[in-house]
């Protein structure tokens, strides 16, 4: 089992990136303090969450693809000159599949930009918080810099489908680590909101030039000549458009709640739910890299017929996952509230503790339910769909509700108790999954 979790497969590299988010995201959160005022804060986190906008453009390509070709390369391996060998029948599907995903993100990248620019632009225009110039080129800085995103997950897909994990957790490391370093240094240097925007640019540039170490792979790609050996209509889209809606149902419930509190409550008490929610997710990460990172590792497993070793593997690793929530969980209510003792309005830039409490509970329960999903996603389908609409439409409209009633603090119990029957409903759906029902 410590072969998997903790010498190969990324997932080192994975919790290296974690930790490494962990602490750099606690010097981010204290320059933010020290740099910005509690108006700019609210626009920086109402920026950084309507990015994640993202993963409805995606429309869960990424997670649909790596399934489909971690199957078909189980039977294949890298030749000593970098391009894939094998049957080449399970060649030419990995190669189409790769193929079409691509076309994919290239297209999404475009339309992302285009529309994010429009839609940020009307978004924030009615707000007097801040002038127009003041917020308009950080906004469009970021849209463009976030739009470089697409075509680094194009090839971080890929290469995680063909088992390539390390590699890929390598880069994500350092485009997160040189994005963390640079925001830093643009907050200190008093660039202000922009600073999001450059340091987002400048880690992606830098996750394209680590990219070009499997040029061989993508140019084996953009070669092969497309057959009707994969009809994606027939055997991808069936799952990607239930990803797709479960990706928008997630948008809804974990990114929703800032955009909401800034345009009914205003970008103070954004930036203060903002701020604290930045750190519960950073701490969240830390519980998911136990568990991601195998995604590629179930699918081929599966495909091998190896249940019994499957199920060790995930149970190792969500349970690690989820310790590891439950203690970053109860040291973040503890800094926040020795931070409450010492400075009184330094601690008002944060949510109160016990509403802090309430969400890493939310987030522990996630974290088991997140488990579930990765492990059941790799029999290429996705059966949790109405779970998760039902979800997002509950929290949606629980958190218009609150901020138009002005009680917008029963947010996060809320947002408990939502992800408590989310979790009731997901775990009948592991326990009658053919990986825990076969025995081999």
């Amino acid at each position: 089992m410590k072969k998997y979790l903790f010498t190969t497969r990324g997932v080192k590299w994975s919790l290296l990136t974690s930790i490494s988010n962990a602490v750099l995201g606690v010097a981010v959160a204290g320059f933010i303090l020290a740099k910005l005022d509690p108006i700019t804060q609210g626009y920086y986190y109402t920026f950084s969450s309507l990015m994640i906008v993202t993963i409805l453009f995606e429309m869960g390509i990424t997670t649909c693809i790596v399934q489909f070709l971690s199957h078909e390369f189980a039977r294949l391996k890298f030749a000593r000159n970098g391009f894939v060998v094998g049957p080449i029948g399970h060649k030419k599907r990995f190669l189409h599949i790769a193929k079409m995903s691509m076309k994919w993100f290239g297209g999404a990248g475009c339309v992302f930009f285009f529309s994010t620019i429009i839609g940020g632009l009307v978004f924030f225009n009615g707000n007097v918080d801040l002038s127009v110039s003041e917020w308009r080129t950080p906004w469009i800085l970021l849209c463009f810099g976030t739009a470089l995103s697409f075509p680094v997950n194009s090839l971080i897909a890929v290469t995680n489908g063909a088992n390539l994990i390390d590699w890929t957790s390598k880069i994500r490391f350092f485009q997160n680590f040189v994005r963390a370093v640079t925001l830093i240094l643009f907050l200190y240097l008093d660039f202000g909101l922009i600073s999001l925007g450059l340091a987002t640019l400048t880690g992606h540039i830098v996750a394209l030039i680590l990219a070009m170490g499997q040029l061989k792979l993508a140019v084996q790609i953009f070669r092969f000549r497309e057959t009707d050996c994969v009809s994606w209509f027939k055997e991808i889209f069936p799952m990607q458009w239930r990803l797709a809606v479960s990706w928008l149902s997630g948008y809804l419930i974990y990114s929703t709640f800032i955009p909401i509190l800034f345009k009914f409550i205003g970008p103070v008490e954004a930036g203060r739910f903002g701020l604290t929610w930045s750190i519960i997710q950073t701490v969240s990460s830390l519980g998911q890299a136990f568990v991601l990172p195998l995604a590629p590792e179930f699918g081929r497993l599966l495909s091998l017929a190896q249940f019994s070793l499957l199920r060790s593997v995930w149970r190792s690793a969500a349970i690690q996952g989820a310790l590891i929530i439950v203690l970053a969980g109860f040291g973040l209510c503890g800094t926040l509230y020795a931070v409450r003792i010492w400075d009184s309005s330094l601690a008002d830039r944060f949510l109160p503790v016990h509403y802090v409490f309430a969400l890493s509970a939310a987030m522990f329960l996630n974290q088991i339910t997140f488990s579930i999903t990765v492990l059941v996603r790799a029999e290429r389908r996705e059966p949790f769909m109405w779970q998760s609409v039902a979800a997002g439409v509950f929290v949606i409209g629980g958190n218009i509700v609150f901020c138009v009633f002005s009680i917008s603090q029963l947010i996060p119990v809320y947002f408990l108790l939502v992800q408590s029957g989310l979790l009731v409903v997901c775990y009948p759906v592991l326990k009658s999954s053919p990986i825990f029902t076969e025995q081999k």
